[in-house]
């Protein structure tokens, strides 16, 4: 068996000091995919999720972002500082309909570490994400959550028909 000739694959950087890697997270569409998902790496075995959260928003009109968010959203744990799960909040109100979606994901799928009554307050969910959310009704925090919107929905029910009745009557 031989080598291919001609092959040439991109050097991926190992990154030793935040600078280093902070600069392919906040330029990422000048670098090579491959060195961006190393940066994401070396942000998230330090642990500057508030960093990788911030940027995420801070590009969330770029057209390119897709890959970074599904490499960083798959690599991510749940998050425990408010400050992280605040950035997690705006990223569900922003206007990137893909991002917005992969944030309501991640947060479902951390049922249990998140309250997600607290993380989806003022948040009307699509008939999509409420799939998901059946699809976790197991999850304690997703069932409160549930209950709560169920009465939410009844009351605006509610609210229309009494609307509707004077309107007639």
């Amino acid at each position: 068996m031989g080598f291919k000739k001609g092959v040439q694959t991109q050097k991926i950087i190992r990154f030793k000091e935040f600078d280093e890697a902070r600069d392919y997270i906040e330029n990422f569409q000048k670098y090579h995919q491959d060195n961006i998902y190393a940066a994401i790496d070396y942000m998230i075995s330090h642990k500057e999720y508030y960093f990788l959260l911030k940027n995420l928003l801070r590009h969330q009109q770029n057209g390119k972002i897709e890959k970074f968010v599904e490499y960083l959203f798959s690599r991510l744990e749940c998050l425990k500082r408010n400050e992280d799960r605040k950035l997690l909040k705006q990223l569900l109100q922003c206007r990137n309909t893909y991002l917005q979606e992969k944030t309501f994901s991640f947060i479902i799928n951390c049922c249990e570490t998140f309250d997600i009554s607290d993380m989806l307050e003022d948040y009307e969910p699509s008939l999509q994400q409420i799939e998901l959310i059946v699809n976790h009704l197991e999850c304690e925090s997703i069932k409160k959550y549930t209950e709560a919107l169920q009465k939410k929905l009844l009351e605006k029910y509610r609210l229309l028909s009494r609307n509707k009745d004077a309107e007639l009557g």
